[in-house]
């Protein structure tokens, strides 16, 4: 039979493989929320250094917290932020809501982390908590 082609059925094989290309954003995505997590930490030392700079905690649950129990701030800053994080990790390829797939979600939260790591530095800056290169 020379010049037949080769018939790939669609059926679970290709399945498969529509599934692998989906999830072969997950090891950039596992960064994402690496990075995320280290910038929420970041985020919560930021807090506290411009809180003894005469700042506000926006958040009334963390400003209870850090007034109560510093250390529980930390922790459910960090707990909270990463539940969330896994939470659309695992859901990386389902439309939550109709709106945004989960990996979505992620790299939407890493985006406003990073905005607001800028905003903080930019406020620590002034008080001198920030010393130039």
């Amino acid at each position: 039979m020379q010049g037949s082609a080769k018939v790939i059925p669609m059926g679970a094989a290709a399945a498969r493989t529509r599934t692998q290309e989906r999830r072969t954003g997950g090891a950039a995505l596992a960064v994402a929320v690496a990075v995320t997590l280290l910038l929420s930490l970041t985020d919560a030392c930021a807090t506290v250094v411009l809180i003894g700079h005469g700042a506000t905690e926006a958040n009334p649950l963390m400003r209870m917290l850090l007034q109560t129990a510093p250390q529980c701030y930390f922790v459910v800053k960090l707990a909270g932020t990463a539940a969330g994080l896994l939470f659309f990790y695992r859901h990386r390829d389902r439309l939550l809501y109709g709106l945004l797939r989960g990996h979505q979600v992620v790299y939407l939260v890493l985006g406003g982390y990073a905005v607001l790591i800028g905003y903080e530095l930019g406020a620590l800056s002034p008080v001198g908590a920030i010393v130039p290169l």
